[in-house]
């Protein structure tokens, strides 16, 4: 194949312009995945992402508890939930009244960074360091910092950049994500059934991320997604 990235829809329109072909994108993706020398395994591998994220959200019915949920990033680009629990109220106070949750490494750094560095150009560097993908312009931002104010570059060099700035991710992981913005997104799908009981809440998300996948499946089967969805269970 001349060119083994080409869009499987752009595939499509080459078959019909060329040959008066018409084809369906899951079976150009089939034929696409034969011709590579690919397989399910492959494929699979490419996709399967091990970036998580994990939220609690208290819960506004008249029992209280938490909702714990963990997120993570499908073979769609979408957001997929692997887990949600429900936690009681006692449980918590047993915990010391206070329950630790994950998150972003970035939004920590930031929300203390902007309260002692204040200003558009602190800001600016900030996120470019933050979101670069070079390492040389990574290197060069933090210059910028560093001339601007050593107190400010050594506070974020305490944390390691491979916690929160794209180039130093481990590219296994397979993802740009920097913002726990997947987990917010899943908060507001969910934000309807906060103020229900515990096991009516429960069902009602189960409902909804059944709806979700049998969608997902109809728009899978008609062609109308440029991935496979991965079922690894049964």
């Amino acid at each position: 194949m001349e060119n083994p990235d080409i869009k499987i829809s752009i595939l499509a329109v080459e078959l019909l312009k060329d040959y008066k072909v018409a084809v369906s994108e899951q079976k150009l993706y089939k034929a696409r995945t034969i011709a590579l020398g690919g397989s399910n395994e492959n494929h699979k591998e490419s996709y399967n992402k091990p970036f998580i994220g994990i939220e609690g959200c208290h819960l506004r019915n008249i029992y209280g508890g938490m909702l714990l949920s963990a997120v993570r990033i499908d073979a769609n680009c979408g957001i997929f939930p692997l887990l949600y629990v429900f936690v009681k109220e006692k449980l918590l106070r047993a915990g010391g009244g206070s329950l630790n949750t994950c998150i972003s490494i970035f939004m920590y750094m930031y929300a203390n960074f902007k309260a002692e560095w204040k200003g558009p150009l602190y800001k600016t560097l900030f996120y470019t360091a933050m979101k670069t993908c070079n390492v040389h312009e990574f290197k060069a931002t933090m210059q910028k910092i560093w001339n601007l104010d050593k107190e400010a570059y050594n506070y974020m060099m305490e944390y390691d950049p491979k916690h929160w700035s794209r180039h130093a991710f481990d590219p296994y992981i397979c993802t740009d994500h920097v913002t726990n913005n997947i987990t917010k997104c899943w908060n507001g799908v969910i934000n309807k059934f906060r103020r229900q009981p515990a096991l009516t809440m429960l069902e009602s998300i189960r409902r909804k991320l059944m709806k979700k996948l049998e969608k997902e499946e109809q728009r899978l089967m008609h062609g109308k997604l440029n991935y496979h969805l991965l079922y690894t269970g049964k």
